[in-house]
């Protein structure tokens, strides 16, 4: 595997629907130390719009999510490059 790259399993599944208190949460291959890298990486837009702050639990886990609650129906879409 090349050396900048990480294997995750991402919540909530594609398609899915959950309640308005629900985090993307993309847990992350233990291991990897460039957490500005990760997050550089990691995109996450809503429909209707609305501001998303990351916060990181450890090395592993990155929690996104904006500052109060999504909008009921609000459409969230995670992108990595």
């Amino acid at each position: 595997m090349p050396k900048d790259t990480f294997i995750g399993f991402f919540t909530p599944e594609d398609g899915s629907t959950v309640g308005v208190g629900m985090e993307v949460l993309p847990p992350l291959q233990p291991g990897h130390t460039n957490k500005d890298a990760v997050a550089a990486g990691l995109t996450v837009t809503a429909s209707p719009s609305v501001p998303v702050a990351a916060k990181w639990n450890g090395n592993q886990d990155i929690y996104i999510r904006p500052q109060e609650y999504w909008a009921a129906g609000t459409k969230v879409t995670l992108s990595l490059t």
